[in-house]
């Protein structure tokens, strides 16, 4: 069993930093690609992207992406609202996709 907990954070501590380096050679790759040729932006470096990176994690979240999260919190505010809340909310929301859809 110790083998198993030592195994894992051994893995843990080689792939997180190979991750973070390859989260952010592609965030500087993505942004040398895009930024500086649609809004004059300069080029960027890899310790520029990793801190940039870490920045935005900072400013907006420590999380992660959980992706399933806003299904649950709506059913969550669903069960709150009562039945006439709740039929208001589901014709507003097929008004708004019948106007995407014209």
């Amino acid at each position: 069993m110790k083998k198993t907990k030592v195994a894992k954070m051994a893995g843990i501590i080689v792939l997180t930093p190979l991750a973070f380096a390859a989260i952010s050679g592609i965030v500087m790759l993505l942004w040398n690609a895009l930024l500086p040729q649609l809004f004059k932006m300069p080029v960027i470096g890899f310790w520029q992207a990793a801190g940039l990176m870490m920045l935005s994690r900072l400013l907006f979240g420590r999380r992660g992406v959980r992706f399933g999260d806003w299904r649950h919190r709506l059913r969550e505010r669903a069960e709150q609202m009562s039945a006439e809340e709740r039929e208001r909310l589901r014709e507003g929301l097929r008004r708004s996709d019948r106007a995407l859809g014209e």
